[in-house]
Parts: structure tokens; C-alpha cells; sequence
């Protein structure tokens, strides 16, 4: 399912196996809210050994009937972590080749395991663009969409090809990482959906790179993370999903934003990060702030406001 952004005073609806999308919310109101909340906790750990070169392995949940298949990575990882290649097929061949050109792009030793994670999901937003004819009024999908195979070598996926391929480089990279299988809302109704949870720092968390990834595709647009490294409060707001079946996630990590100048406390705030990407030549920024608390400068032209747990992750298109 894909998320798409809905004309309706700046409430995005997403649909499930997709990435996020269309026109954003023109801006009319310089006014601002702010509601009081209670700063999560952040963890981050060096990237976990793994003799074998596999990760430590997750329980997942068997594969209902009707649903779209999760590919299987067990072939393409033994062969990773055996270097003999000579038992796999020619397809699994072309996705191991892929994904370990990929991880020598996005990935450099000594990257702790947070660090892999927002590479690995900025790659994915980066090199691979959402179906759209899944977005069709009659969705026709793209062959291998679905699997890492769309993603990797075709450049182009669903929501299971984006998942599958995010865990294929968390199992070359040795972080525990396991599928969920759920569904995302989106224009009123419920659609299957599937992202990933990881394991960092030895707490869980919820990465949708699908969901980050919007459509249409923009040539140079920033990777956001609107949906990474979150915990099960903020994931709840647009996805459900048995929890039972999965480790709960129970830490936010609102590091990316307090670390890289994209938190804002204050409407001022949020109009110098704005003022600093139009400066720096950016067509976008992202800033997360407490509550629902938004703000527009003169460089603004649209913005597109989502609720993460207890704090707002805002996109903002700029002049």
C-alpha cells in the first residue's frame, strides 16, 4: 500500500502497499498550535558481529492465504554468507548482486546500528520509485514489484518489494530485523500493508520505508523519516497489526531530527529551519515538533502535517 497525501486542510490518508504521494495542503494560516508532551528516550549501539553473515533471526508469523508472498531470502542469504553462489538461481543471483552493490554505496564500516538503519532506508527512498499503476482506479502491478527483484534491479516495488529488500540489507548487515505483516489506512478503508521492525540498541522499532518514499517520485527530493525508528504508538496513528505476533516497540528515537537541526520547539524555530533549506537550495525540509505545532515563512508553499505518537513530523514544499 502506498500513502498519499488528501487535500483536506493538511491531513495526509495513506494507503496501504504503498509509498506516500500526491499534490501536498496549500498553505492560508500563519497561526500555530502546540500541545505538551513528554520527550521520548533515544538509543544507539555499534552494529552487532555476525560470524555467518546473517542476522539474528526474529520469529515471524506464517504467511496467510490471499495475501501478497514474502519472498524468500533464506537461499540469497546463505549464499551471502558462504560466498558460493553456485546453488542459487539466476534471478536470486541478480538480487544478491544488487543488494551488495547497494550496501557497498550506503554502507561504510564502523556505522553503528541506528547509522545502517537510516542508510539502508535512505537508499531504498532514493534509488526506488513506488508502482503506480498499483495506484491506478484498476491497480495493474508491475512484475516482481512485490519482491526484491522489482526493488533492487528494476527499481521499482510495493510495499513488500520495499520491505523485503530493507531486510535483505539488515540480514547481510547483521541487525535483527523481522517482516510485519498489517494493514495501512487510507482513503477511509483499511489495506494490506507490510514494513519492518528492527532491533537497536536492544529495544524495537518500526521502519516503513514505503511510506516515506511519496509519489510522485521528484527528481532530487530529500529521503524523509517520517516513519523510522518509531515506536508502536506513533505506528498506530495510520497502521494495525496483530501484536501478538511481534516484539513490542516501546521507544521512540527523535535522534534524526535533535541531531541533524530538524526539531523545532517554537513557530520561530520551525521558520529558520525552513529559511535555512531554501537557502541551502532545498525544495523540501521535514521538521518534527511537539504536538501539532506548525509555522510558515515566505518561502513556504505547501505543507503536509503527520502524526507521530505524541510529536508532528511536518513536510514543507518550498519557493
Amino acid at each position: 500500500m502506498k500513502k498519499l497525501p488528501i487535500i483536506l486542510a493538511a491531513v495526509m490518508l495513506l494507503s496501504s502497499c504503498g509509498a506516500a504521494p500526491l499534490p501536498p495542503v496549500d498553505y492560508s494560516e500563519t497561526g500555530t498550535a502546540q500541545a505538551e508532551v513528554t520527550s521520548p528516550e533515544s538509543t544507539d549501539e555499534a552494529p552487532a558481529s555476525s560470524a555467518d553473515g546473517t542476522a539474528p533471526e526474529i520469529t515471524e508469523p506464517d504467511n496467510p492465504e490471499g495475501l501478497t508472498p514474502i519472498y524468500d531470502l533464506s537461499a540469497i542469504n546463505a549464499a551471502y554468507a558462504s560466498g558460493d553462489r553456485s546453488g542459487l538461481s539466476k534471478k536470486d543471483s541478480d538480487i544478491l548482486e544488487a543488494a551488495e552493490r547497494a550496501v557497498s554505496e550506503f554502507y561504510r564500516e564502523g556505522m553503528s546500528e541506528r547509522e545502517t538503519v537510516f542508510a539502508a532506508h535512505d537508499w531504498l527512498v532514493e534509488n526506488v520509485t513506488y508502482d503506480e499503476k498499483m495506484l491506478l482506479a484498476i491497480p495493474k502491478q508491475t512484475p516482481d514489484s512485490e519482491n526484491p527483484y522489482g526493488a533492487l534491479c528494476l527499481g521499482q516495488a510495493i510495499c513488500m518489494g520495499y520491505t523485503t529488500s530493507f531486510q535483505l540489507f539488515m540480514d547481510m548487515l547483521g541487525i535483527k530485523c523481522s517482516i510485519v505483516r498489517g494493514e495501512g489506512f487510507g482513503e477511509d478503508v483499511w489495506e494490506e500493508h507490510a514494513w519492518n521492525l528492527v532491533e537497536v540498541g536492544g529495544n524495537y522499532y518500526h521502519v516503513d520505508v514505503t511510506w516515506d518514499d511519496f509519489v510522485p517520485d521528484e527528481a532530487g527530493r530529500i529521503p524523509f523519516h517520517i516513519y523510522t525508528m518509531v515506536d508502536d504508538t506513533a505506528m498506530e496513528e495510520l497502521h494495525s497489526w496483530d501484536h501478538e505476533k511481534y516484539p513490542a516497540a516501546t521507544v521512540f528515537d527523535p535522534s534524526y531530527y535533535t541531531e541533524n537541526g530538524f526539531y523545532a520547539e517554537t513557530a520561530e524555530e520551525v521558520r529558520e529551519i525552513q529559511r535555512r533549506a531554501s537557502e541551502s537550495g532545498l525544495k523540501w525540509c521535514e521538521v518534527m515538533t511537539p504536538g501539532d505545532l506548525t509555522a510558515f515563512s515566505s518561502c513556504v508553499e505547501y505543507y503536509w502535517p503527520s502524526s507521530v505518537g505524541d510529536y508532528s513530523v511536518t513536510v514543507y514544499w518550498l519557493r
